[in-house]
């Protein structure tokens, strides 16, 4: 393939030195796509910051051209490396089967705000430094639910996962557990020339889209959370097969097609009824009201949060991708996401959070920080009556 830019170009090569560097640098999931989403995809995120403009997910219409052109995140930028960090660990799976009091999983450890910045930094550092004299011209942003861009799209684009019914993004060996950290570039990708047609749901074994999937998704809030609507491409079976690579011959991913199939327990499962196929009604999630809501929870919300005080794990723990033998195998590698002694004790033996050394232990350098002291213990007040 010949090169038409004057952009810096990572080769086949190159490309596959990176994604290798990924693996060792201890990242789960990893995957190349285009810094630009898809119309359809423009579309319906505009449409959903349209209609929650007078809630409290108003923030979301705050730089809205990033979210639908997120390649203006960095000058030049045209492509985009994918990476996913499992945080999931048994032992805040076992403190959370009796607890008084909920805490999603995600925030059992340091704020993965903190840690995947730096480490993806370190990352790209190292790459750049191995291929300075090839490519003097690289530039690079790193972001993790950190500046408004897609990353679930992009993730879905790179082939770390489908859009599940739940709207969280699931691959079929890893499961759900896990954050999104995106390495933006200002440099073109090498595709290899394929011999057949590509379809909008295939990728190419190097872990680069020629095409944009059509999928349809609204809204991200949290790691790895969706509000709003997604309509699959292709609506697979738990039995049904990606072609191209596997993960453990290669490491390029193959495309993920979606396999929820005809399973709806994460619906079934939410007890505000926040959910529809690949859609959530913020107003009725329980991540929503937790995190980001200002106001009292409505009586009918109060009353079914089932003791969770800072976000919901329930339709990802219903999931058969995290239910099953796989997923439970799914165990964090990163020490800083190892569940903290002070989430672990208070979930357990809940105490007031309005007393000063109790809020600290829980939210020091921790995502539980975001909804402030006051809101978290408005949470936990709502959470201690029985449901």
């Amino acid at each position: 393939m010949h090169r038409h830019s004057r952009n810096p170009w990572l080769s086949h090569k190159q490309q596959a030195r990176f994604l290798e560097m990924s693996r060792e640098a201890g990242f789960d999931l990893y995957g190349f796509t285009s810094a630009n989403i898809s119309e359809a995809d423009r579309q319906n995120l505009t449409e959903f910051a349209q209609k929650n403009q007078s809630n409290d997910l108003h923030w979301f219409n705050r730089y809205l051209n990033l979210r639908t052109h997120p390649s203006d995140i960095l000058p030049g930028a045209l492509s985009v490396l994918m990476l996913g960090t499992i945080y999931r660990h048994p032992d805040m799976d076992a403190a959370l089967e009796n607890a008084k009091a909920r805490i999603s999983r995600y925030a059992a450890g340091k704020d993965y705000h903190l840690v995947l910045r730096k480490k993806a930094a370190k990352l790209a550092d190292a790459f750049f430094l191995e291929h300075s004299s090839q490519l003097p011209d690289l530039k690079y942003r790193v972001t993790t639910d950190s500046a408004p861009v897609p990353e679930k799209i992009l993730a879905r684009n790179a082939g770390l996962g489908w859009q599940g019914k739940n709207t969280n993004l699931i691959h079929p060996e890893k499961g759900s557990y896990f954050f999104l950290t995106a390495v933006f570039f200002n440099a073109d990708l090498e595709i290899p020339a394929l011999h057949e047609p590509v379809e909008e749901k295939q990728q190419n074994e190097y872990g680069v889209h020629r095409t944009h999937r059509a999928n349809r998704a609204k809204g991200a809030h949290g790691p790895n959370k969706s509000y709003g609507e997604y309509r699959p491409s292709v609506e697979g079976s738990s039995d049904e097969s990606n072609t191209g690579a596997s993960e453990t011959d290669s490491l390029f991913r193959p495309a993920n097609v979606d396999r929820c199939g005809s399973c709806r327990q994460c619906l079934d499962a939410c007890p505000t009824g926040a959910l529809e196929p690949y859609r959530i009604e913020a107003n009725r999630c329980l991540s929503y009201w937790t995190i980001e809501a200002r106001e009292d929870m409505p009586p009918e919300i109060a009353q079914n949060t089932k003791h969770w005080v800072f976000g919901c794990d329930i339709c990802q723990e219903v999931c058969p991708y995290n239910r099953g033998p796989k997923g439970r195998r799914q165990v964090t590698s990163e020490p800083d996401f190892f569940p903290r002694a002070a989430i672990k004790n208070w979930i357990q033996n809940p105490e007031d959070p309005a007393h000063s050394t109790v809020w600290e232990a829980l939210s020091i350098s921790s995502a539980v920080k975001r909804p402030g002291q006051e809101r978290f213990r408005r949470n936990w007040q709502s959470g201690s009556k029985p449901d």
